[in-house]
């Protein structure tokens, strides 16, 4: 907690005194002046002394005071003409210097089930720490409630990142560990401000699996614990506050609520929340004189519809829209035909609403299609496949023909340029299950096959 009390600059308040070590008293080499009541001796400065107080360290209440003591009756030779019945002296600049007391300081913790349980009572902050001395939470009482008892464990632990609301994307991700608040007495409106530690490992995991960074880190509360949190339910805190440097390189995050107590996990903030519905991929094609757009999900929550939005001038406008599956933990796959003409130059934007029971909604992605030249069905065979797959081309297909494949994560696991009427395609290096397979010309999307992968 200190590393050294320094004492600094002390005076005398009528003489300038000459110290040793520690003792600012001294008699020795000392001129007596005519007066007899002071020391002739003089500082061209003030003197300081230091006193080592690390034994100090972990205590959370310190407190210190100077005393001091003044000698009387001295004399020069038995006259008390000559010396001084009282002295006195000035004490300037207390000070502490040494590490940072954030918070307490205490290292954060990280066990699974680690717990600790203290007295939170009316306008009180209380540090709970575990067992192993180490920091769980710090809560503020905002209010008068008194929660008595309040409990505080680790209920999920890890140094990576978990899915939220069971379908969560990638960049949406929560971090592993949370922790549940049990009070003897809850309050369902009681306000309080908590923060959460989590460990330079844990944050690092957060930002490299998301791609987010820190500043749009905030806490998530659910009902009871985060493991069933949902969409709806989810509340985040307000005001948050985040310090990536506590205790050195760890990381605190503070936010205030008026709920009760319940599970407490990290995350981004409530405006980019967990998606209804994480969608895997969205692309179409024209077919003649229509669009025919597709998307697939890799599993949905509380799903209700997808809106189908397209651009008209500078405005997107609902077009139609299909149901969804609700909740799913597998791949769905969804098509919608538009048979209006292009308003925009032969090009077609689309992009998708997709809304949960609640009336909450994200978007999608934008595609944009552009009317093309019919063309001869393509033919892709075997399917499934297995080591190699054929793309075969009809015979008036004309131009350079690229080819990508893309796995259900939109990443492209192969690339092809300028491909002859009859390719075939190395899968030996590419993963089992579903791929898309896209054909463009001059940067235009002519085509498009779903192709699966067995082995």
């Amino acid at each position: 907690m200190f590393a050294n009390t320094t004492v600094l600059s002390t005076k005398s308040a009528k003489i300038r005194c000459y110290c040793i070590a520690n003792n600012w008293y001294s008699t020795s080499s000392h001129l007596i002046v005519s007066s007899g009541i002071c020391w002739s001796h003089s500082r061209s400065s003030y003197t300081s002394a230091t006193v080592n107080a690390s034994a100090l360290a972990g205590n959370s209440d310190v407190r210190f005071r100077v005393v001091t003591a003044v000698a009387d009756g001295w004399s020069l030779g038995g006259n008390p003409t000559v010396g001084y019945e009282v002295d006195g002296f000035s004490l300037d600049n207390f000070s502490l210097s040494g590490p940072a007391n954030d918070a307490i300081g205490l290292p954060v913790e990280t066990d699974l089930n680690a717990t600790a349980t203290a007295n939170l009572g009316p306008n009180e902050t209380v540090n709970f720490i575990s067992a192993n001395n180490k920091i769980l939470a710090t809560i503020q009482n905002l209010s008068t409630h008194n929660y008595g008892a309040t409990t505080v464990t680790v209920d999920n632990a890890g140094t990576s990142t978990q899915n939220f609301s069971t379908n969560t994307a990638a960049s949406q991700q929560i971090m592993d560990k949370t922790i549940t608040v049990i009070p003897t007495t809850n309050n369902a409106s009681g306000s309080y401000q908590m923060t959460t530690y989590f460990t330079n490992a844990e944050a690092s995991a957060w930002k490299t699996n998301t791609n987010q960074y820190l500043k749009n880190f905030n806490q998530i509360k659910s009902p009871s614990s985060i493991s069933s949190g949902t969409v709806a339910n989810t509340v985040y805190g307000s005001s948050p506050s985040i310090d990536s440097t506590y205790n050195g390189s760890e990381l605190a995050v503070t936010a205030t609520y008026n709920t009760g107590f319940s599970g407490f996990g990290g995350g981004l903030t409530g405006s980019a929340g967990p998606l209804p519905a994480e969608l895997i991929a969205f692309y179409g094609e024209r077919e003649g004189s229509r669009s025919l757009l597709h998307w697939e999900t890799a599993s949905e929550l509380n799903t209700s519809t997808f809106e189908i939005e397209r651009l008209n001038d500078t405005k997107f406008e609902n077009i139609g829209s299909v149901g969804a599956a609700g909740n799913s933990r597998s791949i769905r796959t969804y098509i919608y035909k538009d048979n209006q003409p292009s308003t925009d130059n032969g090009k077609f934007t689309y992009r998708l609403k997709i809304v949960d029971y609640n009336d909450e909604y994200e978007y999608s992605y934008i595609l944009v299609l552009n009317e093309t030249i019919p063309l001869a069905p393509v033919n892709i065979y075997p399917n499934p496949a297995q080591s190699v797959v054929n793309i075969q081309l009809g015979n008036d297909m004309y131009g350079k023909i690229d080819v990508r494949i893309i796995n259900l994560e939109g990443l492209v696991v192969r690339e092809l340029q300028n491909i002859s009427r009859n390719e075939k395609v190395n899968l030996a290096d590419i993963r089992n299950g579903t791929h898309f397979i896209l054909l463009s010309r001059e940067g235009r999307l002519v085509a498009t096959r779903k192709i699966l992968i067995i082995r």
